[in-house]
């Protein structure tokens, strides 16, 4: 008989002969709290259990700790809702198994579950997002867990019921969340298409992807193509065959354009234009010397990728009907970005004013001139509003000067400002060009910030919407956009929870079905430390009120943390077994924490996935990330 076990609870068995040095290597490789270890048991004395691993292991456990392991668990079900018996071992030696034989996708009942496996899967020779594979899961009954199943499930669903669906895509960061949108996008446009007029535009809809992908995805130290901005997509549908689609996004990392974190890059449009082709146009940019740009984390290194990059995203333009004066626009905006970056400050060393005040470095002048050239911006104005600052005081205007760390402040605050535009602008172009089949005559200005709605469409009642947002985040350094990336991860989880358990396990009671009531971890409390509850103020609510009055970002930050830590934080414990003295420090708020070791701009909040806390860095939002 074969059993689960934690290896977290045991204790390798002092009769095995393996070395202490195989020993320690083992035992670091089941250290993580979730993995459970297939295992035989050997023999029992008393309440310990000598028990064997495959590779012949011997551990002594207690009997509790065991879980028996079935056939089911062995075979690798395709929906673990079939296992005789659900629990964490089981299911997880279910997509372990499954997960060895490049089986990545495993259904949960109406979800499924995949497994980032990092390489192509062939099956028969044959890639499995390939044409044929297509047609097996629109014509199959039985269909396998896949992708595929779950895009062929939405348009069946909104076929049947004449209503729209929708497809959330959820996971940490580098899970493939955006690879799973894409597959679904490309499942959707080949089943659907008849005609040219069609087929043109759903070549718009998927060449929309590698744009965004080049604008607003980055390498990071988990993923090479990592989305830092989240999406939705709505694909509608006409008679059965896409008619259009529009394109949301939601908060793009705009800190990533002026700093990054080691090993990690920029958005890889920046790297694809330095690896361009087109030597000319580069001189014309002054992007001839690709090295010494402040706002690429590492010296640029040509990449072949970048270069194949840049020839998809100039494409890509083409097909969403951007000219070629118009793709020179957006070229001169990226460098003027980069640019930018490259404007350096020092204090002035004119004796009649204060040494603080901040002046540009001379060196750095010619990359300010050529900034503003590119971005059609008047020089010695761009130069006062970063240099000096205008306060308003009983009507009248006083300017003050600023000092290098709140010119280099202002001068990120201006790069991100850019880049943002140019990205948004480049949603609504796409969202032009893909928004209805039928009416391309009606496409608006370049400049226009306005998009067309669904509800000027005649006789389209139908679509599906599929959601790409970030996964949850934990760095070394975590700064606003982490507490925004966590907070709408929590929101999700949330409405993963109503409806998965709560609206079901409501209708079972209603309708009187006889069931065993599921817990499960309800995120309530954490959102509502976030967000506010009735009649409290949460963190979000908090900041806002720290942000305002006078003071220097640094003193900010203090306050804010302090008044966290007042609503939230730590209390002497007030239990009878306990003296005053030795009375353990419990926290208002569960999901809040002070760091044991820190300064005073630390705090931790403890979300929904259990080992998921991120501690974070205050200070980050003081440079420009907040609405001032």
């Amino acid at each position: 008989m074969e059993y689960f076990f934690d290896p977290n609870l045991l204790v390798p068995d002092e009769t095995t002969r393996t070395p202490a040095s195989k020993k320690s290597l083992l035992n670091a490789s089941l250290s993580h709290p979730h993995l459970f270890e297939p295992c035989t048991i050997i023999k029992t004395e008393d309440s310990c259990t000598l028990t064997k691993t495959a590779d012949g292991t011997l551990y002594k456990i207690t009997s509790a700790d065991l879980l028996q392991l079935t056939q089911e668990d062995r075979i690798g079900l395709e929906d673990v809702l079939h296992l005789p018996s659900i629990s964490e071992a089981s299911l997880l030696h279910t997509l372990r198994v499954r997960y060895n034989r490049d089986e990545i996708y495993t259904n949960a009942g109406p979800i499924l579950i995949s497994i980032n496996p990092y390489k192509n899967i062939l099956h028969k020779g044959t890639s499995i997002y390939s044409d044929a594979n297509m047609q097996l899961y629109r014509k199959s009954t039985e269909k396998k867990p896949h992708l595929f199943n779950i895009a062929d499930r939405a348009y069946g669903a909104m076929q049947d019921k004449n209503l729209p669906q929708s497809i959330i895509i959820s996971g940490e960061s580098g899970a493939g969340k955006t690879e799973a949108t894409k597959y679904i996008m490309k499942y959707l446009a080949t089943m659907t298409h008849t005609s040219n007029s069609s087929s043109q535009l759903e070549e718009q809809v998927l060449a929309s992807n590698p744009l965004l992908e080049s604008f607003g995805n980055a390498r990071t130290l988990r993923n090479d193509n990592s989305s830092r901005f989240g999406k939705f997509i709505q694909i509608k549908f006409h008679g059965g065959h896409i008619a259009g689609a529009t394109i949301q996004n939601y908060l793009l990392e705009k800190t990533r354009i002026v700093q990054q974190m080691e090993g990690e890059r920029n958005y890889h449009i920046f790297y694809q234009l330095l690896a361009s082709p087109l030597a000319e146009e580069r001189a014309e940019l002054e992007l001839a010397d690709r090295e010494g740009f402040h706002y690429l984390s590492r010296r640029y290194i040509r990449s072949k990728r970048d270069e194949l990059g840049f020839e998809e995203t100039t494409q890509c333009l083409k097909n969403i009907g951007l000219t070629e004066d118009e793709q020179r626009v957006i070229w001169e905006i990226i460098a003027g970005v980069l640019h930018l970056g490259n404007v350096d400050f020092e204090p002035s060393s004119d004796a009649a004013l204060d040494t603080e005040t901040a002046q540009i470095k001379a060196e750095s002048k010619k990359h300010l001139e050529c900034a503003c050239r590119l971005l059609g911006l008047d020089e010695l104005k761009v130069s006062e509003a970063i240099l000096t600052k205008i306060l308003s005081i009983s009507g009248k205007a006083i300017t003050t000067p600023q000092n290098v760390v709140q010119a280099i402040d202002k001068r990120d605050a201006l790069a991100k400002m850019v880049y943002s535009s140019l990205f948004l602008w480049l949603i609504s172009r796409i969202n032009q060009t893909i928004h209805h089949a039928h009416k391309p005559e009606e496409l608006m200005s370049p400049v226009s910030t306005k998009s067309f709605g669904f509800d000027e469409m005649e006789d389209i009642v139908t679509s599906i919407g599929v959601l790409d947002i970030y996964g949850f985040e934990q760095f070394d350094m975590n700064g606003f956009e982490q507490l925004l990336i966590n907070y709408a991860n929590e929101k999700l989880q949330r409405h993963f929870n109503k409806h998965l358990f709560e609206v079901e396990q409501q209708l079972y009671s209603s309708e009187g079905v006889d069931w065993t009531y599921i817990t499960f971890n309800d995120n309530r409390p954490c959102l509502e430390l976030i967000e506010g509850g009735v009649g409290s103020t949460g963190i979000l609510g908090i900041l806002d009120d720290s942000w305002g009055g006078m003071g220097s970002g640094s003193e900010k930050d203090i306050k804010f943390v302090s008044h966290l830590n007042q609503a939230f934080g730590g209390i002497p414990g007030t239990t009878a077994k306990k003296s005053k003295k030795h009375a353990k420090e419990v926290n208002k708020h569960d999901h809040f924490r002070m760091p044991k070791f820190g300064n005073d701009r630390d705090f931790i909040v403890v979300h929904y996935a259990g080992e998921v806390s991120e501690e974070y860095k205050y200070i980050d939002l003081c440079v420009c990330n907040l609405p001032k």
